[in-house]
């Protein structure tokens, strides 16, 4: 029996290395390690794994293998909407993908326009930081008014997860974090500053059940060395991987209130299959603050997503079987609708008239 095809687009961390990224900045592509027990979970489940890279690599092994569906772990290299090209590239050729929309992963990567949604949204019991935001050198400016009393803190806008932001990323002092903001601005587009909560980071995932509606996973608080997540941490794998349950649950009583947060987001960003959102808890007075929205975590034993379904008795196999479902039966459903419903023939526009 032929299994059918899972195109699996990622960029590898020896990929990025070859495109010119720096060693200190590889911590947000995907190890090839981490991909080979992805791969053999796929096989598994009864499908023939098959990997494809970025651009015209994934294009030709789209057209070339025709896969049954397509899992998006690609998260681009450069650009404004660098996370929506490859899932773009599916919905325009018509394969079924895993994972959210390309509209989604456009809004999720420009962090100014999902903390803008997310406010605007007033979801009940979730706030957002104070944000400026700093598009070209001659903006830099704005940092003058800035409160010095205030810790701010500095990532870019465009880039996803804990990309362009290092252990230097937080300031107080106005000169500094001018100097700083200028760096980042050099290095990667577009800057925001944000006011700093002190308080816990949580990573607040969910995943899809059997009815395709996504379910929020045990929430896991981020183990931190400065006080915020970032690059520095991604790039010592070996200590990485190291991470194993447990890590800091968060404490019962705030756990409803990030439960139903998640699945607030969820349904604003329309999320599907998974989706993973950084907030910031400060215990004393129990304010949540949003961070910033992830649509593609690592499917790997260490990372947080996996982290937080297993603590709710789900192996990293459960979530790759229940991903694959969720797409098979869309894909299922798609089939049924278009044999019910045989597509219009579009005429020329010669004949239009």
């Amino acid at each position: 029996m032929t299994r059918r095809a899972v195109l699996i687009t990622s960029v590898t961390d020896e990929q990025g290395r070859r495109y010119g990224f720096a060693e200190n900045e590889l911590g947000e592509f995907d190890k090839v390690e981490d991909l080979d027990v992805l791969f053999d979970l796929v096989e598994k489940a009864g499908f023939q794994p098959i990997f494809a890279g970025h651009g015209r690599d994934l294009a030709t092994a789209l057209i070339e293998h025709t896969p049954c569906l397509v899992w998006n772990l690609n998260q681009g290299l450069y650009g404004r909407a660098r996370e929506a090209e490859a899932p773009a590239l599916c919905e325009m050729l018509g394969f079924e993908l895993l994972g959210s929309g390309s509209w989604t992963a456009m809004l999720t990567q420009d962090k100014l326009a999902a903390t803008l949604l997310v406010e605007k949204a007033g979801i009940a019991g979730l706030a957002v930081p104070r944000t400026i935001a700093i598009d070209e050198p001659g903006h830099l400016g704005q940092v003058d008014a800035l409160s010095a009393e205030i810790r701010w803190f500095i990532k870019p806008r465009f880039e996803g997860s804990s990309r362009g932001i290092d252990n230097q990323a937080m300031h107080a002092d106005g000169k500094a974090l001018k100097a700083r903001a200028g760096e980042v601005l050099d290095r990667w587009g577009p800057v925001l500053i944000q006011d700093f909560i002190d308080g816990i980071d949580i990573s607040a995932n969910a995943l899809t059940d059997d009815l395709g509606v996504l379910t929020p996973l045990a929430p896991i608080v981020i183990d931190t060395e400065t006080g915020f997540d970032c690059i520095d941490m991604k790039a010592d794998y070996t200590n990485l991987r190291r991470r194993q349950l447990p890590l800091s649950e968060l404490h019962p009583e705030h756990i409803p209130a990030v439960k139903r947060i998640i699945s607030d987001l969820s349904r604003l960003f329309h999320a599907r299959d998974y989706f993973r959102t950084d907030l910031r808890l400060d215990p004393r007075t129990g304010r949540i603050v949003f961070l910033e929205a992830n649509l593609t975590p690592t499917f790997a034993d260490h990372d947080e997503f996996i982290l937080g379904a297993k603590l709710d008795g789900q192996s990293l196999d459960d979530v790759v079987k229940c991903i694959l479902g969720a797409g098979d039966r869309r894909l299922q459903a798609r089939k049924k609708k278009s044999t019910k419903n045989p597509p219009i023939e579009h005429r020329s526009i010669q004949n239009a008239h």
